[in-house]
């Protein structure tokens, strides 16, 4: 008799991929085409611009290895917040043999990784904690719904990331695109608008899952899947906190079964088969915006399995399920649960009010800057407003971070709704409240403030909302290098605004008290500039000049602490006359330091940023050989030279690619790929970032 063991081995390590059962060396024919003819299979990238990316629709590709495994959901709710809002929350765990499951992930199918791989290129350092991506999630929607937040954790806060982009999702068991389909086999599928989450998943590991839905309609239509051949949920409670009439419905619904993908998938492929290499003209996409889709999601007849069952035949008792109470629900077969909640608004309800606010610390140097930036909105607070009376309404809004800001004052008149007029009877707008004066000089460590709103109904002159919200305003020496939005759960790359930090004056007149001393350091004994872009020669003569004088006074390195307060992705930078005076500066101070004796004499340095580090540059980003890099911290122990070499080799190490040997591939893909960043003070400038002097 086999044991199990060894059964166990035939069965994971011989068995052909195609999941025929048969052992791989004796499979079928068509074993050797079970490879994509074209990898990767697309590219979902349609364009880049200062808004952000636009990403077509794409494939979701679920691993074989998925197949094997089971998905215990523990409990899982659903809170209605408001006709615009909703939550889902889960708490399950993944289980299956962990040595298989880490050996043999992807295996055999390396394909499938490319669409992630595509995506991940694209997101920026704050996802850089991920290191094997998978999709233990998804959420198919119908055309009014969006992700807006979503939550892991297992303990400990996990990296979670979301992709909106994915139109198909192509289950573990089922053959890859642009192969031979054996006669007797279909294509299995769910072909819906989805958001796939991506974690490092770990088997037998509990995860607590909390995802913030949002609709533009007032109905929810949405399916939960966990990308598994069987889910055993223990319970589904069910809240409604929105004092609204909810009617709810759920019903079981089955993947696709087909010969043939959807008609824009195909074309797509036929594109992708058809097309000459050497002709650029990307693939048909189709931009995958927030609301695209279908409505309703799930066509009843077709989804369910119900086909050609007669309003005579009898719906089968575990078709319909109760929403008041499900429990020990087993979903085998990639099946999963369609959910509907429409909501009854009765005349009495006049309006509708969200408010959005920071979900962060509040990093008070840049604060007002950022919001002068199109790529950096909704840093403080959003109010969203649906008129759903018959009369038009006006509202005065008023914002402010009490004892902090003066007041942002907004009047809004909204039209109503169904006006026939086409006038919007919504409205979105966003409050920064500027700082009172002199604020900024007296927050010198992290403060604890409110954000207080408050919404008047001018006609009637009451109150319509008013609420104080929590937040943490950061010393005036602390950066944030990422920041989370609000609406969309992504990161912005705040690097750009160090350069509020480097200032070409100050107050006391120090720095241009730096810059004379240094001059005599100078062949010439003076630094003398035209206006014109300097030179290699004597762009490298002023450095020079300057870190002889710096290390002649005394000036050194000191290991500070990178942050002056635990707040993730920070760091606290000393000013620089600050510095000047202390004669003392960690990496980032240093390099500030520099960056700002060098704009007040005109040229424009490149503030190199890494992993726990930052030094300094000058020159052609183009050609690493008209680039010059010093690296501070070795004052008062390296000479000039020395220090250029050090700086240039950790350029090297940190900013090219393996294999360049001259040319500097462009700072996002550095940045992307490395967690590594160039920041151009001249560009900086160019778009209106500051010097912020206190």
């Amino acid at each position: 008799m086999t044991t199990t063991k060894a059964k166990e081995k035939v069965g994971r390590n011989d068995l052909c991929p195609c999941g025929s059962n048969k052992k791989y060396k004796k499979c079928c024919e068509l074993a050797k085409d079970l490879k994509p003819s074209t990898c990767p299979i697309s590219d979902m990238i349609i364009g880049q611009g200062e808004h952000g990316e636009i990403r077509g629709v794409s494939e979701l590709y679920l691993p074989s290895i998925f197949d094997s495994l089971h998905c215990l959901v523990k409990e899982m709710s659903i809170c209605v917040n408001s006709f615009r809002q909703m939550t889902i929350k889960a708490n399950f765990l993944f289980l299956g043999d962990k040595d298989h499951f880490e050996k043999n992930l992807y295996k055999n199918e390396s394909w499938k990784i490319y669409a992630t791989e595509n995506f991940f290129r694209t997101k920026p350092v704050g996802y850089k904690n991920l290191k094997k991506p998978l999709p233990f999630f998804a959420l198919m929607l119908n055309k009014s719904l969006q992700v807006i937040s979503a939550k892991l954790n297992d303990g400990n806060d996990c990296s979670i990331v979301f992709d909106s982009s994915p139109d198909i999702i192509i289950t573990p068991n089922s053959h890859p695109p642009l192969t031979r389909l054996p006669s007797d086999k279909d294509y299995i599928y769910y072909d819906k608008k989805t958001t796939a989450f991506y974690t490092d998943l770990e088997l037998d590991k509990e995860y607590f899952l909390e995802v913030e839905l949002e609709s533009c309609g007032v109905n929810f239509e949405f399916a939960p899947f966990f990308p598994v051949s069987n889910v055993k949920i223990n319970e589904i409670k069910f809240e409604n906190n929105s004092n609204l009439g909810v009617d709810s419905i759920a019903n079981l619904v089955i993947p696709q079964v087909e010969r043939i993908f959807p008609n824009w998938l195909e074309y797509k492929f036929q594109e992708l088969l058809n097309r000459d290499p050497y002709r650029r003209s990307p693939p048909l996409t189709i931009p995958a915006h927030p609301f695209r889709g279908k409505m309703p999601l799930f066509d009843i007849n077709k989804d369910t399995g119900l086909s050609g069952i007669t309003s005579r035949d009898k719906i089968p008792d575990n078709f319909l399920l109760n929403t008041t109470d499900i429990k020990n629900l087993e979903l085998v077969d990639y099946k999963t649960i369609r959910f509907c909640f429409l909501f009854m608004i009765g005349p009495e309800r006049k309006f509708d009010i969200s408010v959005r606010t920071l979900e962060g610390p509040l990093p008070i140097r840049i604060y007002e800057q950022i919001q002068n930036f199109t790529n950096y909105q909704d840093v403080l607070i959003e109010y969203d407003i649906i008129n759903l009376d018959v009369e038009e309404i006006n509202f005065k809004i008023e914002t402010e971070i009490t004892d902090y800001t003066n007041k942002s004052i907004d009047e809004v008149k909204i039209a109503p709704i169904n006006n026939g007029k086409g006038e919007k009877a919504r409205k979105f707008l966003q409050h920064c409240p500027r700082l009172k004066k002199d604020v900024l000089e007296q927050i010198v460590n992290s403060e604890k403030a409110c954000i207080y709103s408050k919404i008047t109904d001018l006609k009637s002159e009451k109150v319509v909302f008013e609420k104080t919200y929590n937040i943490t305003l950061l010393p005036k020496d602390q950066m944030i290098w990422e920041l989370n939005d609000l609406r969309s759960n992504t990161y912005y790359n705040l690097r750009d605004f160090v350069c509020a930090w480097v200032k070409p004056n100050d107050k006391e007149g120090l720095l241009d008290k730096v810059r004379a001393e240094a001059s005599r350091f100078h062949k010439n004994n003076s630094f003398g500039f035209s206006g014109q872009r300097p030179t290699y020669e004597e762009a490298d003569e002023y450095l020079r000049s300057i870190y002889s004088y710096l290390s002649t006074e005394g000036f050194n390195y000191v290991n500070r602490p990178f942050t002056s307060i635990m707040v993730a992705n920070s760091q606290r930078i000393v000013n620089p006359e600050t510095v000047i005076k202390n004669k003392s500066g960690n990496c980032i101070d240093l390099t500030v330091l520099f960056a700002s004796i060098l704009e007040g004499l005109g040229i424009y340095s490149l503030i190199l940023i890494m992993p726990g580090h930052a030094f300094i540059g000058w020159g052609d980003t183009k050609d690493i050989n008209k680039m010059i890099f010093l690296e501070t911290t070795t004052i008062g122990r390296c000479n000039y030279e020395e220090a250029k070499k050090i700086a240039r080799e950790n350029f090297i190490k940190n900013f090219i690619f393996v294999g360049s040997n001259n040319h500097i591939m462009s700072n996002e893909m550095t940045f992307k790929t490395f967690g590594s960043y160039i920041v151009n003070l001249e560009s900086a400038r160019e778009e209106g970032i500051i010097s912020m002097i206190n």
